[in-house]
């Protein structure tokens, strides 16, 4: 039976109830224990591979990178699936008249997708990690990413700082983008939600790859213009201008990305204010 005071409080939009909140996440209590159980199922399953590539101690040698790049990916993944919670309540019309205001709803459905599944993702990655670290030297699968990745970059003495934060950031923001895209098509259908938000994963991801692809592209034209030798101090110089041209044009992708996210999450809560009145 729903509590006498969220039904009055309801009327009261002004005013953010945390009581209200955690009906609605009682609400989707039992899609929640699925989804996170399967989760924690698939990060463990990454981390292992992950794992599983560090027995090869060479970076060049052996598939520790396909392996922690494959081991990786797939842990992100139930990070993407989050927003597909909302989707798994067959009638939505319950959804949205459950005794809660517009600004509450899309704050469990950011708050849920954005930060408590990512935190919960990066707990279980973290203590399977733990977990290893029992039986093997080998466990901290991130530290032995990022030592074998500065023994490549001084092949070429070249500082991974500025590259490896780089990354970091894109990959971030990639991430937020992906899952923010999904949530904005769950919240966008009218059928098929489930189904629309799996398309919508699928198409960032290839719209991402082909960003990757033209990102590629335009510094391969820039070392066909710029490498006249690869031998000695020359060759050293060019492969710093290649990096430098890379970081010089990182910052418009991640500003894109920025924008794009914002416009998605703003657009979702919109559409779940325009549903709920």
């Amino acid at each position: 039976m729903l509590n006498s005071s969220i039904l009055y409080d309801v009327m009261n939009e002004n005013v953010i109830s945390m009581q209200r909140v955690a009906w609605l996440f009682r609400f989707y209590s039992r899609g929640i224990a699925i989804q996170l159980s399967i989760s924690a199922a698939v990060v463990v399953v990454g981390y292992l591979i992950a794992l599983w590539g560090m027995s090869f101690k060479s970076f060049l040698e052996g598939p520790f990178l396909p392996a922690y790049s494959f081991g990786t990916g797939l842990a992100e993944l139930p990070y993407y699936c989050g927003p597909l919670l909302f989707a798994m309540c067959r009638r939505r019309w319950l959804a949205t008249a459950l005794p809660a205001t517009w600004q509450e709803k899309a704050l469990v459905a950011l708050g849920y997708s954005l930060v408590l599944v990512p935190l919960f993702l990066a707990a279980v990655w973290y203590a399977s990690m733990g977990v290893a670290s029992i039986f093997t030297d080998s466990a901290n699968v991130d530290a032995g990413m990022h030592a074998m990745m500065i023994r490549l970059m001084e092949q070429v003495e070249l500082s991974i700082n500025d590259l490896w934060t780089s990354s970091r950031t894109i990959n971030i923001l990639t991430s937020v983008f992906t899952c923010s895209a999904v949530l904005w098509a769950v919240e966008m259908s009218r059928h098929n939600r489930f189904s629309m938000g799996i398309v919508a994963l699928l198409a960032t991801k290839f719209m991402l790859f082909v960003a990757g692809l033209v990102y590629g592209i335009m510094a391969a034209m820039h070392i066909a213009d710029n490498v006249v030798t690869t031998d000695g101090d020359e060759g050293k110089i060019q492969v710093n201008g290649i990096i430098n041209y890379v970081n010089s044009i990182t910052p418009w992708y991640e500003a894109a990305l920025v924008l794009l996210i914002l416009v998605l999450l703003g657009w979702s809560v919109y559409l779940i204010k325009n549903r709920q009145e």
